[in-house]
């Protein structure tokens, strides 16, 4: 069906300990360039061609939280990947002794290695030379993503900053997530975890 891709991806379901459905992770057509720039797709509703694989080599056991980000980059170097819209393949689970949710500080940095590998190494020097600002304005928007998530709303708002700095646009997408971050110790977060528990209960109706 994609016999030109690298590998393929689908939206994913979130899903809480209990196995109960809390949101769907949507993507969209994003190529090498969204990868670079840390447009993220969600491992378990990813497939890849095992010849690829073999190619570029398998993950790096030197990473620890974004080891399958670093090999779609990889991937994608060497063919095409493929978003195969409208379809949910997978369910990834969100639970307080995930990574996801109980390191997230450490997620920032494996971002910044990644930024600094996508810099120096030859094979990705062209889109580099076009995305620069792209990519260290996605990673430090990364940064802030996982630092919000781990109840950090004021080093949240530095690496906004900071990504405001190299990609202003990133930022913006992120606009909710900002006024969070930002109104956070008044209480505004209170209204985050509010919307979010109506959004739980409407996927549990759904």
């Amino acid at each position: 069906m994609y016999p030109q891709a690298s590998l393929v991806f689908s939206d994913v379901d979130s899903v809480d300990g209990a196995g109960e459905r809390i949101n769907r992770m949507c993507f969209g057509d994003w190529g090498l360039t969204d990868l670079m720039s840390f447009r993220i797709i969600s491992q378990p509703g990813v497939f890849m061609r095992r010849e690829v694989l073999e190619q570029v080599g398998h993950l790096d056991p030197t990473y620890h939280y974004l080891l399958d980000h670093h090999l779609w980059l990889r991937l994608g170097l060497c063919a095409p990947i493929q978003y195969a819209r409208g379809t949910c393949w997978a369910a990834a689970r969100f639970h307080r002794a995930a990574k996801n949710q109980a390191q997230t500080a450490e997620f920032g940095k494996e971002g910044y290695r990644i930024a600094a590998w996508l810099q120096s190494d030859p094979a990705y020097r062209q889109p580099y030379t076009h995305l620069k600002g792209k990519v260290w304005g996605g990673a430090h928007r990364l940064n802030a993503f996982y630092l919000l998530d781990g109840g950090q709303p004021g080093e949240a708002l530095r690496a906004y900053g900071r990504a405001l700095f190299y990609d202003p646009w990133v930022v913006l997408g992120d606009w909710r997530r900002v006024l969070y971050a930002l109104f956070s110790p008044v209480g505004l977060d209170r209204f985050r975890k509010a919307y979010l528990e109506r959004r739980r209960q409407r996927l549990r109706g759904s």
